[in-house]
């Protein structure tokens, strides 16, 4: 029996590394199943978003399911490396093609998709992508609670690629994941408070977003502005519609959602931190084109 059991293991686990089968039966079940990418820079409320779906009898999905694969490339995108994109593609296939054995909705949902849209909408040409937006300020200080770019890098030529850093590797994520400019600017980037750093990382990584978003079909991009889409049930109807759900939450089970996770403005991670002259000049100047980019999402939401 035991050894039946470690057969029956082995085999799941080499089926799931077997890129080209996944990939054929993907294809093919993709005619009566659907994909939903969710893309976001962090700290938007997508984790909430996440438990409305998976609330659904037909719908599943998960957040940063493969973090080291899906933050390594990302890393390499940003630096780029000359990598094979396999393993990334792959890792999203097998997710949701364990997903779709009881399900006809996957929702992968990864801050580190940002700078792979291009590569995922190529290959595997999801049935939409679900844009989470927050407000600036209110980002960068959550970003900033989290502990990005604490302690420094171990980093001091930015002509270079940084090599991983002995303080992550207890999860390379976090390294692979914080990613820093790269060339000449890198010097002016370190000298930025950590206020700073977390403002250029909001705005260029939501730049790199929305530079793939609007290359695809806006019908199927649905965007989600967490000051705009708390508790709102409007909201949520307007997401079931976009998603073609028939058997829709009712007003009751769609609130008490909110309280099963801490996506809440009272969570730790979510504190205000009393800014300093200079952090707020840094936040102002670095992230002028997000600020505009939210304005827009804001305004342009009907809901």
């Amino acid at each position: 029996m035991i050894f039946s059991f470690f057969h029956k293991k082995r085999i799941e686990i080499s089926e799931r590394y077997d890129f080209a089968k996944n990939l054929k039966k993907f294809k093919k079940l993709r005619k009566s199943k659907k994909l939903i990418m969710g893309v976001t820079v962090g700290r938007s409320g997508m984790t909430w978003v996440l438990e409305i779906l998976k609330a659904h009898k037909n719908i599943y999905g998960g957040g940063e399911r493969n973090s080291t694969c899906e933050s390594f490339f990302r890393y390499a995108k940003h630096n780029r490396l000359n990598v094979d994109e396999t393993a990334l593609l792959n890792s999203i296939i097998s997710e949701t093609l364990n997903d779709w054995k009881k399900n006809n909705i996957s929702f992968q949902l990864s801050p580190y998709f940002s700078h792979c849209i291009d590569l995922i909408e190529k290959n595997l040409s999801p049935d939409g992508y679900i844009w989470g937006i927050n407000e600036v300020k209110f980002t960068v200080q959550s970003f900033y609670n989290k502990g990005w770019y604490y302690p420094d890098y171990n980093f001091s030529n930015g002509r270079k690629i940084p090599g991983f850093s002995l303080s992550d590797s207890v999860k390379p994520s976090h390294f692979f994941g914080r990613i820093v400019p790269k060339g000449k600017y890198y010097n002016s980037w370190l000298k930025l408070t950590r206020i700073g750093k977390i403002s250029w990382y909001v705005n260029f990584t939501n730049k790199v977003i929305y530079n793939s978003l609007k290359k695809i079909n806006n019908n199927k991009i649905f965007i989600f502005v967490l000051k705009k889409g708390d508790q709102n049930y409007n909201f949520y109807l307007k997401l079931a519609k976009w998603l073609g759900i028939k058997k829709k939450l009712d007003l009751k089970s769609f609130l008490k959602i909110k309280f099963m996770k801490k996506t809440m403005f009272k969570s730790i991670e979510n504190k205000k931190k009393n800014l300093t002259q200079k952090e707020i000049k840094e936040i102002k100047i670095l992230t002028k084109n997000f600020i505009k980019t939210y304005e827009k999402a804001f305004k342009t939401t009907d809901y």
